[in-house]
């Protein structure tokens, strides 16, 4: 992983932990934890493309997972709290959107976009998990 992908990410887990939202966030998975509610920051992979006007420049589009736990006794709730968690999420990742200026706005993205919320139905009550997919676009030159 580059030094770039990995400066997103923490920053990416770094904002995560400053909201307030959550009791724990790490980047990676951490099934052992029982800290509610928690986050973790999965890292998916890297897309690369070629600008059409400039051969020295590569733009990146960097893909994660933002992945959700919480617990919820009633399940007409559960949804609801699961959704208000991962809204919570998604709007401070993009209040500060520019990954402390790593990231840019591209022809191929903003600088970070948020994908639809998805709720887990292989998680067993009380237990509730929610995701959403993140990409973060950024610019390198090329030696």
């Amino acid at each position: 992983m580059s030094e770039i992908v990995t400066q997103i990410l923490d920053d990416i887990v770094d904002t995560l932990r400053s909201s307030g939202i959550f009791e724990e966030v790490k980047l990676g998975k951490n099934n052992s934890s029982t800290a509610i509610p928690r986050a973790n920051v999965l890292f998916e992979g890297c897309e690369t493309f070629q600008p059409d006007d400039n051969d020295s420049s590569q733009w990146k589009r960097l893909k994660a997972r933002v992945i959700i736990h919480t617990r919820c006794d009633s399940s007409s709730q559960a949804a609801q709290r699961a959704a208000n968690l991962s809204d919570s999420a998604a709007e401070a990742l993009l209040a500060t959107s520019y990954r402390s200026a790593k990231c840019h706005d591209l022809p191929i993205g903003k600088a970070t976009e948020i994908g639809q919320s998805e709720l887990s139905s292989n998680i067993k009550r009380p237990e509730v998990e929610i995701s959403f997919s993140l990409r973060c676009h950024f610019e390198i030159q090329e030696a």
